[in-house]
């Protein structure tokens, strides 16, 4: 049990980033809608445990949103989430390679053959 407390100091900087990829134009609105559920689920009195249960009804509430946030994590696009994970805007992978080419010719020789 008390191994989760080490988890703790990251809820903080995982709602940080989720609001963030909430806000970003670049995260498909589809996606989008998987957090407001969880939260939906949260808020509802219908649930899969009933919560006057003393702790298996608020585990259930916890399995379900971390469920369904790390499924908004894992539709979110990479780059995007790295940028607000970051702060530093992600590189540039559309970019040609404008540097000078060197032609040359090559020889390949097998050790093997004698």
């Amino acid at each position: 049990m008390f191994t989760l407390f080490r988890y703790f100091f990251l809820l903080r900087p995982a709602a940080r980033l989720i609001w963030r990829l909430m806000l970003d134009r670049r995260v498909p609105l589809a996606s989008k809608i998987i957090p407001i559920l969880a939260l939906a689920y949260v808020i509802s009195p219908i649930d899969l445990i009933p919560d006057f249960l003393p702790i298996r009804g608020q585990l259930d509430d916890i399995f379900v949103t971390v469920v369904l946030l790390s499924m908004f994590l894992m539709l979110a696009p990479w780059d995007v989430i790295m940028e607000h994970a970051t702060g530093r805007p992600a590189a540039d992978t559309t970019r040609e390679f404008k540097g000078e080419t060197i032609e040359a010719k090559y020889r390949l020789e097998d050790e093997d053959a004698e």
